[in-house]
């Protein structure tokens, strides 16, 4: 017969907790927010000792400072955009006949926090872990306030109490996150049983808990507001312990002994075999991460000519597998890239209305951004220039209309298919060989390429915007070279990366050809006289300067459901 245990009331050792200490009429002269190891710190720099209390409040999720005496001596008011390290806003108020002001800090998600008051600074560490990136310091003091007031937060003015003492202390709140967390507890303890603790944990949780023959230890912790769980896993951790819930019971052990029995569930568990049939992606480049979440008794073999995986493991990492492979396998986006290269007299450009310059970075005209303008003309330079152009029709009608006219010429205007993340080759030009000699004077063939090259690689982001990896290369050979078998190829090059919405042209430009041309003119026979033919006859030597123009055009190809 088993006989149910009577409860006995749980008994935790009471704790004095001083809310606020002897110094008052402090002045408020600056609030800083700055990055420390362990997380985000809100330092509230005052002229004086202030003393203080805090709590925390819910939808949105604030911490609220309440020091007595303390009068602002800060222009601003309310700080809103703060935006970094997990802060929000910072509003300060003043109440003048509880003689208290008072500091609110709202956070973007709810965080565990410690206060620590030292000689002028009272410092607010909220526990941000290693999630939230890097940011530079910010300033009350440097910093423009609202002109507009915010509602009045809904909390009555506090008074200066007298020491209280505090136990185990539970709070609903009624919230959405809640019930994914679990009910909202608060702690202030210091140096109580951990079994104890454990035991209060349950009792207010309603779930069963079994601690290991060798739990034990005390612990001293305050927090507020925070989900039962993470309170457990907070407790357990800074006692050296760790849990694992199996069959709705939350068992209670170190971790080198869960470690060790997880590793004797594996070696016991029979091996599965499955077959994955791999859809979009390379069979190869699955398996390398699939291999890393196996069990030390898994293997992966990759099968090239079904496109398959073979995984050797036990059931429950066969069902990691599973969902690692249904994310990684997923249909991969492809984008066309449209090219068209363009070959113009230099000074044509002006009667394209095209200029170059970075003093003006917009036109209503062709709806451009970066530094491609339509304007007054600017220096002659030899640099390549890069803009983004939205809308690429008005000006293509224009280069159609002058190319029947000759004034320009269309070298090239493919179209080409990329992945996503991958690269795209367009090549346009020449081959051409040449017979040289090594080292040992043997005769040797050696193929050259020149002409128009572009290399490109999209990635596409969950905005449907496209990131462009550009490599624009242009090469010409010398033809007097190639008979002295001495090639000299002249090569201008741009690499650079665009950010552009789909179906926004990449504009690149400043790649400068020049051709120098001969001829003669005089009077017929007579110049062809030997030395005398120079007396009539006139030589004359022209330079023409040619731009090239890269146009690029990404769009992304739906899928047709």
């Amino acid at each position: 017969m088993i006989k149910s245990a009577s409860k006995v009331p749980l008994m935790i050792p009471p704790l004095l907790i001083l809310l606020f200490s002897v110094a008052l009429g402090a002045g408020l002269n600056d609030i800083v927010v700055t990055r420390s190891s362990q997380g985000t710190q809100v330092i509230l720099v005052c002229d004086s000792p202030t003393s203080f209390r805090h709590y925390r409040l819910a939808g949105p999720s604030r911490i609220v400072l309440e020091c007595a005496g303390l009068q602002n001596n800060i222009k601003g008011q309310n700080y809103s955009g703060i935006n970094r390290g997990g802060v929000s806003s910072i509003s300060i108020s003043r109440f003048e006949q509880a003689d208290f002001g008072r500091v609110i800090i709202q956070t973007a998600l709810p965080v565990d926090y410690a206060v620590v008051g030292s000689a002028n600074t009272v410092i607010v560490t909220l526990e941000t872990g290693t999630g939230v990136p890097g940011f530079s310091e910010w300033r009350a003091s440097r910093s423009e306030a609202v002109v507009y007031k915010p509602p009045r937060e809904q909390v009555k003015p506090a008074t200066v109490s007298p020491p209280t003492t505090k136990t185990v202390s539970t709070k609903k709140v009624a919230q959405p996150q809640t019930r994914r967390l679990g009910k909202l507890v608060s702690m202030d303890l210091e140096g109580a049983d951990l079994l104890t603790v454990l035991r209060a944990l349950a009792e207010y949780s309603g779930r069963n808990m079994v601690a290991g023959k060798g739990v034990k230890g005390t612990v001293t912790v305050s927090l507020r507001d925070v989900p039962w769980q993470q309170a457990l896993k907070i407790i357990l951790k800074a006692t050296g312990y760790a849990y694992v819930e199996e069959g709705g019971i939350i068992r209670i052990a170190t971790p080198s002994s869960l470690g060790r029995e997880r590793d004797e569930r594996e070696k016991a568990a029979p091996l599965v075999d499955r077959v994955y049939k791999i859809e979009f992606a390379e069979v190869r480049e699955i398996s390398t991460v699939v291999s890393r979440s196996l069990s030390k008794r898994g293997r992966v073999e990759s099968d090239v000519r079904t496109n398959s995986l073979v995984v050797s493991d036990i059931a429950e990492s066969q069902r990691k597998v599973a969902k690692l492979i249904g994310i990684l396998d997923s249909p991969t986006p492809q984008v066309e890239i449209a090219v068209k290269v363009v070959e113009m007299n230099y000074d044509f450009s002006r009667d394209l209305g095209l200029q170059w310059t970075t003093e003006n970075l917009t036109s209503k005209k062709y709806n451009i951004t970066g530094d491609l303008t339509i304007g007054e003309p600017i220096e002659e330079g030899h640099q390549v220039h890069i803009a983004t152009l939205r809308n690429f029709a008005l000006l293509d009608a224009k280069l159609r209309i002058f190319e029947k006219e000759d004034k320009l010429k269309t070298i090239a205007s493919p179209r080409v298919v990329a992945v996503n993340n991958r690269e795209a080759m367009i090549l346009e030009g020449k081959k051409f060989t040449i017979i040289a000699l090594d080292q040992r004077g043997n005769p040797i063939t050696q193929l050259y390429t020149v002409g128009t090259l572009l290399r490109t690689t999209p990635h596409i982001n969950s905005l449907d915007e496209i990131t462009l990896d550009i490599h624009a290369e242009l090469s010409n050979v010398s033809e007097t070279s190639v008979l002295q078998r001495a090639p000299i190829i002249t090569t201008s090059e741009a690499t650079t990366r665009q950010l552009v919405k789909d179906g926004e042209t990449v504009v690149l430009g400043g790649f400068i050809r020049e051709s120098e041309s001969t001829s003669e003119s005089g009077i017929p026979i007579l110049r062809s006289i030997p030395l005398l033919g120079n007396l009539f006859k006139s030589t004359s030597k022209a330079v023409t300067r040619r731009e090239i123009i890269f146009f690029i055009t990404p769009h992304i190809l739906r899928r047709i459901e």
